[in-house]
């Protein structure tokens, strides 16, 4: 009892000890504590007396501060991931979300990101501190408890949640299984471009919403990747391969990586593609859904070589009102289908020949 009565304590005067702002002026990041049993608050580490506003991380910061962006991280996720989350968002911010319509600015907030490693007590741990929080903002209670274990195993990155009905978007992301180059640039940049895309369609009905986004573009009734995730992987990688810093020739080599180019044993999505006998936006998320991201993402390289990077800003902002196929004509000049055999066409090249549309 004396035990737990000290705990109670340490646990009033930690919280109570970071109530105001870091020297920096951001607030503290809030994470669990390797045994459990309370919070750790942490202001970002400095270097050569340079604060983290060096990083030009104000706006995140202030993102944080008033609660638009909560970060929750399980206790053994490194201060180095959770840095890296902040700095990829926050250019995420400033590049896409000011590009997007008036309307939709209204939904790009709240985000909360969960953060997990490879230890699955503390990703339940997290799992507890999640609930709380969408307990107190009032989110859906769904996304309570029954996703971020699944993480320590995977290492994905996700958007688990609707925004429009749920209240929220849900981050989140998997490190235990990245490589110690991994910056988690491109997976973050992903899924951010992924709030971009869901904060453009109002709808809560979900099939009504899935077919505005392209997710249901085939002539079956299922979900396809290769529109939403396709954008969201080739936008990811081109603006990654645009910082300083970035892995060299970081969007050539993924993109070569996604149709087994110069990337080992990657697989031959090409033949695979053909092989198939399926059209790009009949491949649903089944067992050839890593086909439909691969391909997806060659096809919107593909429009944007055509059409010009921007008009995908002017696609979304059209689409709530004009809906998916009309906004897809509107602003790339014809409807996707055509836009499909014509990159079947392309696509039925040898892959050096591919990578040369591939801006430098």
């Amino acid at each position: 009892m004396k035990n737990l009565l000290l705990l109670l304590i340490l646990s009033f005067f930690s919280a109570q000890s970071f109530a105001g702002s870091c020297p920096d002026g951001s607030e503290p990041l809030k994470s669990i504590s390797a045994d459990g049993t309370y919070f750790v608050y942490s202001c970002s580490e400095s270097n050569d007396g340079e604060n983290s506003k060096s990083e030009n991380l104000e706006l995140i910061d202030e993102l944080i501060k008033n609660k638009k962006i909560t970060i929750l991280a399980a206790s053994d996720v490194s201060k180095e991931y959770i840095e890296n989350t902040k700095k990829w968002l926050d250019l995420a911010v400033k590049t896409w979300f000011n590009k997007g319509s008036s309307e939709a600015s209204n939904y790009y907030y709240p985000i909360v990101v969960t953060i997990v490693n490879k230890s699955t007590t503390a990703a339940r741990e997290l799992e507890t501190e999640l609930c709380k929080e969408i307990d107190e903002n009032r989110y859906s209670s769904h996304l309570c408890g029954r996703y971020l274990v699944d993480y320590v195993a995977t290492s994905d990155g996700s958007i688990s949640s609707n925004r429009m009905n749920d209240g929220v978007h849900l981050m989140i992301l998997g490190v235990g299984r990245r490589s110690d180059s991994d910056d988690l640039g491109d997976t973050v940049l992903h899924e951010a471009f992924h709030i971009y895309q869901l904060s453009h369609v109002t709808a809560k009905d979900r099939d009504m919403s899935e077919k505005k986004l392209g997710s249901r573009s085939g002539s079956h009734n299922r979900k396809v990747p290769w529109w939403m995730e396709g954008t969201a992987v080739y936008m990811s990688y081109r603006l990654y391969d645009q910082q300083p810093g970035s892995r060299n020739n970081f969007l050539k080599s993924e993109m070569g990586c996604n149709i087994g180019h110069r990337c080992g044993n990657s697989e031959k999505s090409i033949e695979k593609y053909f092989n198939t006998g399926s059209k790009l936006n009949n491949i649903d998320f089944g067992k050839n859904r890593m086909l439909g991201y691969r391909m997806g993402s060659w096809f919107v390289a593909y429009l944007f070589d055509q059409v010009g990077e921007e008009k995908i800003f002017e696609f979304y902002k059209g689409l709530d009102n004009l809906g998916f196929e009309e906004s897809f004509e509107k602003h790339f000049g014809k409807n996707y289908l055509d836009y499909i055999e014509e990159f079947e066409v392309f696509i039925n090249q040898k892959p050096a020949q591919l990578i040369k549309i591939l801006p430098s």
